[in-house]
């Protein structure tokens, strides 16, 4: 990992064998790739259509270069990806990478200038730079460095370039032409599937019946269910209990 100015660490818990697929298939495969081949063949679409087609597939490749864009909504699991991304490359290659979120208020534009010659640059939380023209301007300039050199960048964000409507029309171009994908949200299909998988991750048994009981009786955002998770695996530890559903109601108070 390439060591910046300042301390930036990675969740040690971020990988891809952690995160829980759902319809995000085909994006898994392709990052797995991504990590370890450059090259990263795929059709093409012309660029107007990025933002009308995305309902219609989850993938919309605009380039085959090593630049690829991840957007999807709050709690998709884009920083758990792009952690992954960079624990992967890190431990799997001879290379360098950093992953740099850019909802750190300590990390200033200039800490992208001499970023031309490493191997894989990931930036998270982009939609932080929306009104901001020196980052604007220092993301434009590290786009092109790395394209030049034939590096990797991968982006993570909120939206499709062009739905951020950055100020710098240039950036907006160079955004859409990288090979662009949505994380889709975990829905309500794979929920009690997703709370068993964290409940196995953390060494708890979640049956079907208690898993569906926290879904009727909690907010179902996937911090807060992994945040019940955690909570009743200290519990069940703590207490030598199963995790059973008059245990859920006992800790839960519901």
């Amino acid at each position: 990992m390439f060591q910046l100015p300042l301390k930036i660490s990675l969740d040690s818990s971020a990988t891809l064998k952690s995160f829980f697929v759902g319809s995000n298939t085909e994006l898994i495969e392709k990052l797995r790739a991504y990590t370890e081949d450059s090259s990263f063949l795929v059709e093409t679409k012309e660029v107007d259509e990025v933002d009308t087609k995305l309902s219609d597939s989850s993938f919309i490749s605009l380039d085959t270069t090593n630049m690829l864009f991840i957007w999807g909504n709050h709690s998709s699991g884009k920083t758990h990806l792009a952690q992954a991304i960079c624990r992967i490359f890190d431990h799997s290659t001879n290379k360098t990478c950093v992953y740099l979120p850019l909802n750190n208020e300590q990390i200033s534009h200039h800490i992208l200038d001499g970023l031309a010659d490493i191997d894989l640059v990931c930036i998270d939380s982009l939609e932080y730079v929306r009104g901001n023209d020196e980052w604007q301007v220092a993301l434009f300039n590290l786009y092109n460095e790395l394209k030049d050199s034939d590096k990797k960048l991968v982006i993570f964000s909120r939206e499709t370039p062009l739905q951020m409507q950055l100020e710098l029309a240039d950036l907006t171009s160079r955004l859409s032409s990288m090979s662009i994908y949505k994380l889709n949200e975990i829905d309500d299909e794979h929920l009690v599937e997703f709370i068993q998988t964290i409940g196995k991750n953390a060494g708890v048994e979640i049956n079907i019946e208690v898993a569906n009981f926290i879904l009727n009786r909690s907010d179902r955002s996937i911090i807060n269910l992994k945040t019940i998770i955690t909570k009743l695996d200290e519990q069940s530890l703590a207490h030598h209990r199963k995790v059973t559903i008059p245990f859920v109601k006992e800790i839960l108070k519901i």
